[in-house]
């Protein structure tokens, strides 16, 4: 990046540009915060909040002209003063996740909207009678075996979309193999986020190694974050996106059992993903097994089998005293 660049056709420089990228960064690291005001003082933050939001944006406006269509006058780019109103009325940005929302929008509005006429009387009724008609058609296609295997292969139907949710998945995982060294258990993650952020509990591979590499006489243990399964994902991350540990709870449906001299009745009890350790990279194992933690206190660490006969996946149990 250099002043001809920035120059070209355009009154501004580099300096401008600079400190148009350093504002866009110092909001990006505002809106990560766990904390921002109190209720009492709510008014006159998010006023000032909204100032500098509106003094960001002719920044950006000012000093990196959009030159294609309308320029910056862009709904995306509007809504940003919209994000103030937001916090105050649902909370913090760092507790909501989109992901779902666009991965849907790909497929239920980008894709069917291109074929209608871009106009506001119109849109949304035309996108809500051609989505209805292409889940029809695709449907019926789909029964009769009409979709060409080779031709299908590059393209989203909606059809496929459904059924990628039934399917056991790993995809977009973090993983981390367990490799048993002596008597000492080393642990690689398999991730450009920084080492430091990336821990595993002792406590946790002690038991991974008494309970898989012991039993079945393997050196290797192939763990990862995240599991999806019938459209439900479980996800236990020491520091998910670098921004804190992500660990899911479950209920779990417990058999009757005697620890200790203690009786433990049959129930649900709540319990805290830990690790998961898929079947596609575990020869081993004929299903894929979560290792959770029970909100039951023990006092030692100890292997348990759950005996869920409803659930698709094998269970072990990881209970801890200090939980």
């Amino acid at each position: 990046m250099n002043d001809a660049l920035v120059k070209k056709g355009q009154a501004t420089n580099l300096t401008k540009v600079l400190e148009a990228l350093e504002a866009l960064s110092c909001f990006d690291a505002w809106s990560r915060m766990d904390k921002f005001w109190k209720l009492s003082q709510q008014t006159n933050y998010a006023m000032e909040a909204k100032k500098s939001l509106c003094q960001m944006l002719t920044m950006v406006h000012d000093c990196l002209p959009h030159q294609k269509g309308n320029g910056w006058k862009l709904p995306t780019f509007h809504n940003t003063m919209h994000i103030v109103s937001d916090m105050c009325k649902y909370g913090k940005p760092k507790e909501a996740n989109t992901e779902v929302g666009e991965k849907n929008h790909k497929v239920f509005a980008k894709r069917i909207g291109q074929r209608c006429h871009k106009q506001h009387n119109t849109f949304s009724n035309q996108v809500a009678v051609r989505l209805s008609d292409s889940f029809v058609i695709e449907k019926l296609a789909s029964a009769m075996h009409l979709f060409d295997e080779d031709e299908d292969k590059g393209v989203d139907t909606i059809e496929q979309f459904a059924n990628d949710k039934h399917q056991e998945s790993t995809n977009g995982a973090t993983h981390c193999p367990l490799c048993l060294n002596e008597n000492n258990v080393k642990v690689s993650w398999q991730s450009t986020t920084e080492k430091h952020l990336l821990t595993f509990d002792a406590n946790l591979a002690r038991f991974i190694q008494y309970h898989y590499m012991s039993i079945n006489n393997v050196t290797t243990i192939h763990c990862c974050t995240e599991y999806i399964y019938n459209k439900v994902m479980m996800r236990c991350h020491p520091s998910y996106q670098g921004e804190g540990p992500w660990f899911d709870w479950v209920s779990v449906q417990f058999a009757a059992c005697t620890f200790n001299e203690e009786e433990f009745p049959e129930g649900n009890y709540p319990c805290k993903v830990m690790a998961i350790v898929p079947e596609q990279k575990n020869l081993f194992l004929k299903e894929t097994a979560a290792i959770v933690q029970s909100a039951k206190n023990i006092q030692e660490v100890t292997p348990f089998c759950l005996q869920n006969g409803n659930s698709v996946m094998g269970i072990a149990l990881w209970k801890l005293a200090e939980f």
